[in-house]
């Protein structure tokens, strides 16, 4: 688990306790929340701990896009160290990298060390979201009333729009401006 939510956090939003003999399941359903949360919006919201190194396509141009980082490191191309210029300015995540030079065209040429992530703790509407999405799993669990479209006996399963009530849709739309959009095809 990242720490988007946790058991506690659900229990509040449920008004209930949780009992300990499901604790490992609903860490289980909170990965799986953390998961769905990451694809849907092409970020992961807590950052690493330490820095990390990631290679970049260089692009002939003074800017740079990057994965979402909360602090840089070293940027270097072709193996040596530059001076660079973190965007947006004292503000995270970091998107985008400018030097004033430009970036030698090449492949993975451009070395970032950083620590990757969209900020050191989790934004509050995203933790929202993902208390949501387990609550709703909860729930559907203990009131199946046939509106599940799929369950397995196995391993439970079930889509995460089936589980988010009407009411819910509003909190679930909060994921849309968290969004990450790809300005490369690659």
């Amino acid at each position: 688990m990242k720490g988007y939510t946790t058991i506690e956090q659900i229990e509040n939003y449920l008004l209930t306790d949780i009992d300990l003999g499901f604790y490992d399941q609903i860490e289980k359903w909170i990965e799986s929340a953390e998961d769905y949360i990451e694809k849907e919006t092409g970020r992961v919201f807590i950052a690493d701990e330490t820095a990390s190194v990631k290679l970049y396509d260089g692009n002939g141009e003074g800017v740079l896009f990057i994965d979402d980082a909360v602090e840089i490191t070293s940027v270097k191309i072709n193996g040596e160290e530059v001076k660079f210029y973190p965007y947006p300015v004292n503000k995270t995540p970091i998107t985008k990298i400018a030097i004033t030079e430009k970036f030698t065209k090449g492949r993975q040429n451009i070395e970032v060390e950083a620590r990757w992530g969209y900020s050191d703790e989790v934004p509050h509407a995203i933790r929202q979201v993902a208390t949501i999405l387990v609550a709703g799993i909860i729930e559907k669990s203990l009131n199946a009333n046939g509106e599940l479209k799929s369950i397995s006996l196995g391993q439970y399963s079930a889509t995460f729009e089936s589980v988010i009530k009407d009411k819910e849709r509003e909190t679930f739309d909060m994921l849309k401006k968290y969004k990450r959009y790809s300005l490369t095809n690659i």
